[in-house]
């Protein structure tokens, strides 16, 4: 897979954190994986500001795994304010989160995600959601 893809993760639990890293290995995706913490960092990340705006250090995403249950700012609100960002509004979103919550569901496929992985518990079904998100970075191959 082409490195120069970009993927920004959000997420603030470091076993998911782990867990995804280590399906990164697993599946062999080669694209950088970047993650920041909460939804306000997501949006600074995602627009250059502050300690984001060295894009050689912090490349902007081709692509944004979203997780709705963050601090300072939701998953939600987070993906409602890039789809108002006319340079973010395209920007391919799967939401990667432990709800099951049909509403959750419901409002994010308004807002126009490009998935919704529901996390497992256990790893290789984590891994085999993850497959998606392998799938949607060879089809965004040059």
């Amino acid at each position: 897979m082409n490195k120069k893809i970009v993927v920004l993760m959000v997420e603030d639990n470091n076993h998911d954190i782990v867990a995804a890293r280590r399906a990164w290995e697993k599946l062999e995706i080669e694209n950088p994986l970047f993650i920041v913490s909460n939804g306000e960092a997501c949006l600074d990340y995602l627009v250059g500001k502050g300690k984001f705006s060295d894009t050689q250090k912090y490349p902007h995403p081709s692509l944004l795994l979203l997780d709705i249950n963050l601090p300072k700012m939701n998953g939600l609100k987070v993906l409602e304010r890039v789809r108002k960002n006319p340079n973010l509004k395209d920007l391919p979103v799967v939401m990667v989160t432990t709800s099951k919550r049909e509403e959750d569901k419901a409002i994010s496929s308004e807002l126009g995600i490009s998935g919704f992985i529901i996390k497992s518990l256990d790893f290789d079904e984590f891994v085999e959601s993850m497959k998606l998100v392998q799938a949607m970075l060879a089809e965004m191959e040059p």
